[in-house]
C-alpha cells in the first residue's frame, strides 16, 4: 500500500512542505523576520519554470540557470526594499509585494500564466525518470532530497558565524549594532537564503502536481507556512520540517 503512486505522491508533497516551512523558519525563527510574502518565491518556482518549459519551450538546464538567477536578483532587490523597514511595517511590505505577484498572476500578461485556469506543465523536456505515474516513487526521491538538502543547508547556514548573528539579531537588534555589526547585510543573506530555498521547491512541487495553479501566490500559503513552524517550534530545524509534514498530510 505504501508504494502506490498515490500515497508516493502525498508523501513527496509533505517533503515539499516540510523544506518550504524550514526555509521559512530560517526567516522567521532563525532571523526573527516575520514575512508575510514567502509565498512570492515559492510560487516564482513553479510559475517561472512552467511558463519556461511550457510557454517559451526551453530546455531543462536553461530553465533552471533562468530561475536561480532570476529568484536570486528578485530576493536581492524586493529583500533590500522590505528590510529599510523592520517589525510590523517589513510584514505589510511583504505581503503588498506578494499581492502584487498574485495580481500579475490573475491578469495573465501575454498569456503566459493562464490567470485563474492556470497552466499546465510540459513534459517533454524534462527527463524520463521524472515523467509518467509508474515514475511517482523518482519524484518522491527528489522530493526527499529537496527537503534533506533544505535541512543541511540550514542547519550550516545556522551553525556559521552569519547564523550566529541572525540569532542575534532575533534576541535584540539594537545590541548587535551597538557592537559594531551592521545587521541590514545579514539580514537580507537570510532573506535571500530563504527565497532561494523556497523556490526551489516550488520547482519540485510543480513537478509532482504537473502544473502552475495560482493557489500557491496567495498570502494564505505564506500563512500556512507560519503555521507550519510554529506548530513545530520556530527556530528548531526539526520542528519546522515536523510542522510540515503534520500540515502537508
Amino acid at each position: 500500500h505504501y508504494l502506490r503512486p498515490g500515497t508516493l505522491q502525498l508523501l513527496a508533497l509533505c517533503l515539499v512542505f516540510a523544506g518550504a516551512a524550514l526555509s521559512y523558519d530560517l526567516l522567521f525563527g532563525f532571523t526573527g523576520l516575520l514575512s508575510f510574502g514567502h509565498a512570492l518565491y515559492f510560487a516564482v518556482g513553479v510559475y517561472v519554470t512552467a511558463i519556461a518549459l511550457t510557454k517559451w519551450e526551453w530546455g531543462v538546464w536553461q530553465t533552471l540557470g533562468f530561475v536561480a538567477l532570476f529568484t536570486l536578483v528578485l530576493s536581492v532587490v524586493l529583500g533590500a526594499v522590505s528590510l529599510r523597514v523592520s517589525g510590523i511595517a517589513f510584514a505589510m511590505v511583504t505581503l503588498a509585494f506578494a499581492q502584487a505577484g498574485a495580481v500579475l498572476v490573475q491578469k495573465n500578461p501575454y498569456g503566459w500564466t493562464g490567470g485563474e485556469e492556470g497552466i499546465g506543465l510540459n513534459f517533454e523536456p524534462l527527463p524520463e525518470a521524472f515523467v509518467g505515474v509508474l515514475n511517482t516513487k523518482n519524484l518522491y526521491w527528489l522530493a526527499l532530497a529537496y527537503a534533506a538538502i533544505v535541512f543541511v543547508v540550514v542547519r550550516l547556514a545556522v551553525g556559521s558565524s552569519a547564523g550566529h548573528v541572525w540569532q542575534a539579531v532575533r534576541e535584540n537588534e539594537r545590541r548587535v549594532e551597538v557592537i559594531g555589526l551592521h545587521p541590514l547585510p545579514f539580514k537580507l543573506a537570510s532573506f535571500v537564503l530563504a527565497s532561494v530555498l523556497a523556490t526551489a521547491g516550488g520547482m519540485v512541487w510543480l513537478l509532482l502536481i504537473g502544473g502552475a495553479t495560482p493557489e500557491v501566490t496567495s498570502p494564505n500559503f505564506t500563512l500556512s507556512l507560519l503555521v507550519m513552524v510554529v506548530l513545530g517550534g520556530a527556530g528548531t530545524r526539526f520542528g519546522a520540517m515536523i510542522g510540515g509534514l503534520r500540515f502537508g498530510e
